[in-house]
């Protein structure tokens, strides 16, 4: 029974003289003094005792619902994202953090994150179901779970026999500035310089949508359009060195994907990237336009992403040959962020077919959902085209 609900009888029976606020407190499971504390009018029927709260019980229950969401599809809610996520319900209504807490104005502390996750056992289970990465590789186990609870999910929402509405999400990094376009292939490298990322987005029925373009802001405020030439329909967004966050990401989900994707839903979005891309405002936005959020097996993007697996090979390949035609064409020039687009569009149209993208979703065995597919050795997160030195 719902605490709250145990409360209200206990308080009933007292006042209506049925019984002794012990007798009451041992019929309904609650303690004596938190009886006595709601019979004398020392804390009101409905709220907790201790220092006012943060949220209302609705927010708290929202709040909840999100990370078990989040774990059912494979997805963690980080103790900084919880936080933040109360924080920005907090600044929207303009309410002040009646807890005291340093820095930054309206973030709550650990002490409150430890009584949310004590008042919200379901939030507490569902945060402690972290996936280890380094545990997924090569791991039979891990993959078979996966596949199963992915098939399992494309049943439950009628999406087995609709490749259209199976999407998956990658990114492509790029140097700012090249002459050669050759290409080292993957790396897990840490970011130091700026460089430009493409979103690709494709779906199981061989259909891409434009790419969305990520420019560093130091180097990305040119006089000229940078997407002059682009691939039609291309958008592009600024990050401190081109990469994706989670306001980058909030932005091409709701002026690019949502957009762009055939209005017949439920779609299921499959998604590799950092959990801290995915805020608790663009899940609700995924939710309220029936777009379901799924996380691949982590480590295994390589092979288990078709993004990867459909466009890698063709985008190494024409990559290189168009920036080497680019460079002969326009000798004392190289490729850089005012003619990336224009010459990537030629790449993305040798590399972006429906055979491609087909083939992507079947050799991964993401779709039709075959686990026999999966037969990779290693994975990363992320693919970079770099020069030779």
């Amino acid at each position: 029974m719902e605490k709250k609900k145990a409360l209200e009888g206990a308080v009933n029976d007292v006042v209506e003289g049925k019984m002794s606020w012990r007798k009451a407190a041992a019929k309904w499971g609650v303690k004596k003094s938190t009886l006595g504390d709601r019979i004398t009018g020392r804390v009101a029927l409905g709220r907790r005792s201790g220092p006012p709260p943060i949220l209302t019980a609705d927010e708290e229950d929202m709040i909840t619902n999100w990370t078990v969401s989040m774990a059912e599809r494979g997805f963690t809610v980080t103790k900084t994202q919880l936080r933040y996520t109360v924080k920005k319900i907090l600044d929207k209504d303009g309410r002040q953090n009646p807890l005291k807490h340093k820095s930054p104005p309206n973030l709550p502390g650990d002490k409150w994150y430890r009584h949310f996750l004590e008042r919200n056992p379901k939030a507490r289970l569902a945060i402690s179901k972290k996936v280890d990465v380094k545990e997924t590789k090569n791991c039979e186990s891990a993959e078979s779970i996966w596949f199963t609870n992915f098939k399992t999910f494309l049943s439950h929402h009628s999406l087995l026999d609709k490749p259209t509405n199976i999407w998956n999400y990658g990114e492509l990094s790029f140097s700012v500035q090249t002459k050669t376009g050759k290409v080292l292939g993957t790396t897990n490298r840490t970011v130091t310089d700026p460089q430009i990322t493409v979103e690709a987005c494709i779906n199981a029925a061989g259909l891409a949508i434009p790419p969305y373009f990520l420019f560093p802001k130091k180097v990305g405020r040119q006089s000229r359009n940078p997407l002059e030439g682009s691939v039609p329909g291309s958008s592009c967004y600024f990050t401190e060195k081109g990469l994706m966050d989670s306001t980058a990401f909030h932005a091409w989900f709701s002026t690019h994907f949502i957009p762009n994707i055939p209005s017949k839903r439920p779609s299921v979005l499959l998604h590799n990237s950092s959990e801290s891309h995915l805020d608790y405002e663009t899940f609700k936005l995924a939710e309220e336009n029936q777009i379901l959020l799924f996380r691949l097996l982590p480590n295994t993007s390589n092979f288990l992403q078709p993004c990867d697996v459909a466009l890698l090979s063709p985008m190494k390949i024409s990559w290189s040959k168009v920036v080497s035609d680019y460079v002969d064409d326009n000798p004392s020039q190289e490729v850089n962020i005012e003619t990336f687009t224009k010459v990537f569009r030629v790449a993305w149209g040798m590399s972006v077919t429906y055979k491609n993208v087909v083939d992507g979703f079947s050799r991964s065995g993401i779709y039709p959902p075959d686990k026999s597919k999966f037969s990779g050795t290693s994975g990363t997160s992320s693919t970079t085209f770099v020069d030779n030195p």
